[in-house]
Formats: C-alpha cells, sequence, structure tokens
C-alpha cells in the first residue's frame, strides 16, 4: 500500500486526483497520508455482507481463519469520517445519508452472525 501513496503524491505534483477501490483491510495506516496528499479524489470501501456475520464469512481469509474484517472496515470509514471532519472537507450534498447509512450498519444485532 506504500505505493498507492507515493503514486498519490506523483499525482500531487501535477495536480492530478485520482480513485481507490478497495475492501479497506490494509489501507489504514496510510489513509492519512493519502488524504493529505489532495489527490484523493474518490475512496470506495467494499463491504461484501450485511453484517458482520455475512461480511466475515464472505471475507474469510484462504486460510481459513476467521477475522473481524466487517469491524476492520467500519474502523476504516469511521478515520475516513474523522479526517474529513478534522480537515473541515466538504461533504457533497449526495453524502448527506452517510449519518443514516453509519446508524443502519451498526444497529444492535447488526454485527452478529446469523442465528448467533
Amino acid at each position: 500500500m506504500e505505493t498507492a501513496a507515493a503514486a498519490f503524491e506523483e499525482l500531487a505534483k501535477y495536480k492530478l486526483y485520482g480513485s481507490i477501490v478497495t475492501n479497506a483491510q490494509a489501507i489504514d495506516p496510510i489513509i492519512d497520508d493519502l488524504v493529505s496528499t489532495g489527490s484523493l479524489l474518490v475512496l470506495f470501501l467494499s463491504l461484501d455482507g450485511w453484517d458482520s456475520g455475512s461480511q466475515n464469512v464472505m471475507r474469510s481469509a484462504a486460510s481459513g481463519k476467521m477475522s473481524d474484517n466487517f469491524e476492520k472496515t467500519m474502523a476504516v470509514i469511521d478515520k475516513v469520517h474523522e479526517i474529513k471532519q478534522r480537515k473541515k472537507a466538504k461533504v457533497p450534498p449526495d453524502h448527506a445519508h452517510y449519518g443514516h447509512f453509519q446508524r443502519k450498519l451498526r444497529a444492535p444485532g447488526r454485527h452478529s452472525a446469523p442465528g448467533a
């Protein structure tokens, strides 16, 4: 992922913009640096499940070892939101649903496996 940060630094030199599509599993350590370049126009973070249980089944590691990557993705979403607030970034009108989205995903029972 350090290569991505370097690529966005290069884009910034030429006042160009780029986008990233990721499952958020390796972006956390460099997200501040990416945002700081000013060249990250759009960050798409994917969730493959409707709650923690389904996400973690869909995104289980190749080793078969379960991990809570739903929470990891949600933590990156929270971190990006915090960075945007700290930098007083403008949120486009079509992103006004962010709070609703967060409340739905964090609703009671959304973090448990089906049948748990």
